[in-house]
Order: C-alpha cells, then structure tokens, then sequence
C-alpha cells in the first residue's frame, strides 16, 4: 500500500476487492434496488483499513496509548457531531431499520444503560489495546486472519440478544471474507518463505 511504501500485486488487488464483496454480501441487499445504506457497512470496513495502515506507519514514531487517545478523539468528535445533528431523533423514520439505529432519539437516563456503555467502553478499550499492539509489531496481512475468530461470539450474541439467525447471503459473505483473507495470509508466508530461502542460499554461497 502507498501508505507503507509496499507494491500490491494484482493478485492481492482481486483478492481486496473480493473481499470487500463478501461485507457487501453480509448486508443482505436488495439487488433489485439499490439503495446507499448498504455501503455504510464497507465504508467502515474501508476506514477500519484505513487506520490499521496508520497505525502501522506510525508505530515507530507514537505509542500505542497515542494512537489510542487519537481514536478516542476523533471518535468523540464524530459522535459529538453526529449527536447534535439526529440525536433527538428527528430524522427517525420507520422507512429504514438500518438508519433508525443511528436516527433514533438518543437518551441516556437509565442507570442500566449508562452501566453497560461503561462496561463495553472498558472491554473494547482492552481489545483496542491488544489490537493496536499487534498491528505494530506484526504484518497486518497476518494479523488479520485471526480477527476472523470474532465472528462466532459475534454470530452467537446476535442470536441471544436480538434472536438473530444469520442468512445464506450472510454465511456466503462470511465465506468469502474468511476465504480472501486465509488466501492472502497463504500469499504472504510463502513470499516470506521465499525471501527467506533466497537470503539463506545466499548467506551460504558468500
């Protein structure tokens, strides 16, 4: 990637893209009408991408509690914005379960809820944590792979609290996803292997 100074091959390119249609897959759209909402779900694959790539880049020059207050911020701010403009809920509508997520009326009276944000703040800054630790020292095209053990707790709360049952197009996106990223995470060993090989072989012949 251009941010890292590293050339993608056009293998690795198709791979992306493929990828990138499995998220567009666990949407669940309506192919026979589009409609925008369905690419919110890729544009936060796309900028999750975005700041694993940064946190990779400037690993040498911030620490990792750095990097984590510089999340925390801009996500303050984009929330904060986001809060003043639909958090009364006057852009709810019925039309759209996707959008009345965000365009619902935000309150924060209950003890219950407030306890529970605290108690998800805390665990996804621990996952954060570790997260951004990784992605430091190690490749992301390795790392990521092992993200995809999330999707089972993530598939089995969704049944629990919301009875949600996943749909073939869900499975077929999964599918794909997990399929893209084990390829690449395959691509990037056996250069690594290949380099390794080269620089042994000529180690010996010197």
């Amino acid at each position: 990637m251009f941010l890292l100074g590293e050339k993608i091959d056009l293998d690795r390119w198709v791979i992306i893209i493929l990828g990138f249609s499995g998220v567009y897959f666990i949407a669940n759209p309506n192919f026979e009408e589009f409609n925008y909402i369905n690419l919110l779900p890729v544009l936060c694959a796309l900028f999750y991408g975005i700041f694993m790539v940064l946190t990779k880049k400037y690993s040498t020059t911030e620490s990792s509690f750095a990097q984590i207050f510089y999340l925390s911020l801009g996500s303050l701010i984009i929330s904060g914005v986001l809060g003043l403009i639909v958090g009364d809920g006057k852009y709810y509508t019925n039309s759209n379960v996707s959008m009345n997520y965000l365009s619902r009326s935000w309150n924060f009276i209950d003890a219950g809820d407030i306890g529970l944000m605290l108690l998800s703040a805390l665990c996804g800054f621990i996952g954060t944590v570790f997260l951004i630790n990784a992605y430091r020292i190690g490749n992301p095209s390795r790392i990521t792979p092992f993200e995809y053990s999330g999707l089972i707790p993530t598939m089995m709360l969704g049944y629990l609290i919301w009875d949600d049952i996943p749909t073939i197009n869900t499975w077929i996106g999964i599918l794909i996803i997990i399929g893209c990223g084990l390829y690449l995470f395959y691509l990037e060993n056996s250069f690594s292997d290949k380099s390794l090989k080269k620089s042994i072989n000529r180690t010996i012949n010197n």
